[in-house]
């Protein structure tokens, strides 16, 4: 989950990484998450993760000319999706930077939208303290 808070933090791994996540909550959602992350050499890591969100069944409702509510019409499943690909780089022992490269796509009852997002973190690291921040 390091990407998601910082990318900048996958820079120290030393072994490829692997986190999944599954949650069942309430009123039939679920939230679902996979990250996968290597050192590709002593400097540059790479990372590629996925989440997904679902809100669960929702009745589709519809209603008169007037506005006036006339009932249930079936039912969807609206859902939230993310792709990342995550770059970390350790410029020296004591400074890491990394850059997210993010698509999020949303669809309700067949309508989407998606969007192109980046963000990025720096990791300072010392021997009395270690600080780290991210934006985008």
């Amino acid at each position: 989950n390091a990407a998601f808070f910082n990318p900048a933090s996958i820079a120290t791994l030393e072994s490829f990484q692997l986190s999944l996540m599954h949650l069942a909550y309430i009123a039939d959602t679920s939230y679902e998450f996979v990250t996968l992350a290597a050192p590709l050499n002593k400097n540059l890591s790479l990372g590629i993760s996925v989440t997904y969100f679902s809100y669960g069944s929702i009745a589709a409702t519809s209603e008169s000319s007037t506005g006036v509510y006339s009932g249930t019409s079936g039912s969807f499943t609206p859902y939230d999706i993310l792709g990342a690909v995550t770059l970390g780089y350790k410029f020296n022992k004591n400074l890491n930077f990394g850059l997210n490269v993010k698509y999020a796509m949303e669809d309700i009852s067949g309508v989407s939208i998606g969007s192109l997002l980046a963000d990025a973190g720096v990791l300072l690291s010392g021997e009395v303290f270690g600080a780290g921040g991210g934006g985008g």
